[in-house]
């Protein structure tokens, strides 16, 4: 049997000292707040960690493994940096789940039908309404959204669970333990590829028929302004710097209006401009859930199902390359003005070619 020493206490506290110096120069009080919990955490289970079986030896490798991707974000390396925004904004990690579980359950939903009518524990998962917007979403999800008919019946379920089915008939039925496998097995994996909202925003209509939107449903940083913080540092996907890079490193001339990083409590030493495409980037990953409010119909008090809708906020940036269109700047009153004058002038030829053919039938037709 093979001895384990114990990770020194001196060895702990370097990676302390380690860890403080390059949360304090995160960009924002939330990065700050987040990794300084999380680290106090790791730490915590480093030390009470028993070293049997290398189980300390496993956890200290992954606190160094967090250490060098705070270094390397600290550095402008662009895919560590994009891995750290993820992982404290919940794209990744336990702060996803966190903000998922509130959303898998609804106390108030009927419970299903069991498969097995004997056995408690087959009931199929239910997905409630704000899980069903976020699955059958393109933009809430990582891979291709799914149909309203896939969370109903699996697409993994083999046609001779019908019993109605040609295969059910000609085989027998099918196993009702497999069903309920496949249905649960279905629901892990699929939940594996959403993206969960930070907040949950209900539209209401007012009597001047205006939307208000205000957070429902704690997904735990209502209230927070986390979303609006992380728009604010984005800015506009279209900004365009007005001089060169070597002038405006050298002072001579100041910056183009951005976000001021002063008033968004941002204090970094890396470009602005580095620090807004990471933050572009990482809401591209954050869907905007939206409750639309509920009607009442015209011939009963019934009330329409309350219905929820994915967005994505209009400043994420989809894609980083230089000729992408959402790069472009907003058309100015000059830019309009060339437009319709050049919309015009291609009429006026179409006009002129139209007229020229009918004349050139005229005489054709005359000649003949």
């Amino acid at each position: 049997m093979s001895f384990v020493s114990k990770v020194p206490q001196a060895v702990i506290d370097g990676l302390q000292r380690s860890f403080e110096r390059q949360i304090d120069i995160l960009p924002t009080e939330y990065l700050r707040q987040f990794f300084r919990i999380k680290i106090g955490d790791d730490i915590r289970a480093l030390e009470t960690a028993p070293p049997k079986r290398g189980l300390q030896q496993t956890k200290l490798k992954r606190v160094k493994q967090t250490l060098r991707m705070l270094e390397n974000a600290n550095g402008a390396c662009a895919v560590n940096y994009n891995r750290m925004l993820e992982t404290a904004y919940g794209r990744k990690g336990k702060m996803k789940w966190e903000l998922l579980t509130p959303l898998m359950h609804d106390p108030a939903a009927p419970l299903p039908e069991r498969i097995i009518p004997a056995v408690e524990k087959s009931r199929p998962p239910t997905y409630t309404p704000e899980l069903a917007a976020l699955h059958t979403s393109s933009l809430s999800r990582t891979s291709k959204a799914l149909t309203s008919k896939a969370l109903q019946v699996p697409p993994t379920l083999p046609e001779r669970a019908d019993p109605n089915s040609k295969l059910a008939r000609l085989l027998g039925p099918f196993s009702k333990r497999r069903e309920v496998n496949i249905h649960k097995r279905f629901y892990k994996e699929e939940l594996l590829k959403i993206l969960p909202p930070l907040e949950v925003v209900a539209l209401e209509q007012n009597d001047s028929q205006e939307s208000s939107a205000h957070p429902i449903r704690g997904t735990g940083l209502e209230f927070t302004n986390v979303f609006e913080d992380i728009e604010a540092i984005s800015g506009s996907p279209w900004v365009v710097p007005t001089t060169p890079l070597r002038g405006r490193e050298a002072g001579n001339v100041s910056p183009p209006s951005v976000p001021d990083e002063a008033n968004l409590g941002i204090r970094t030493n890396l470009r602005q401009r580095f620090v807004r495409r990471r933050f572009q980037h990482l809401l591209s990953q954050i869907p905007i859930l939206s409750q639309k409010p509920s009607k009442t119909q015209s011939n009963s008090s019934d009330k329409v199902p309350i219905r929820y809708v994915v967005t994505r906020s209009p400043r994420a940036m989809l894609n980083d390359r230089r000729n992408n269109p959402q790069r472009y700047p907003l058309a100015s009153a000059a830019d309009m003005a060339w437009f319709e004058l050049a919309e015009s002038e291609s009429q006026k030829k179409k006009t002129k070619g139209g007229k020229k053919s009918v004349q050139n039938i005229d005489k054709q037709e005359s000649k003949g």
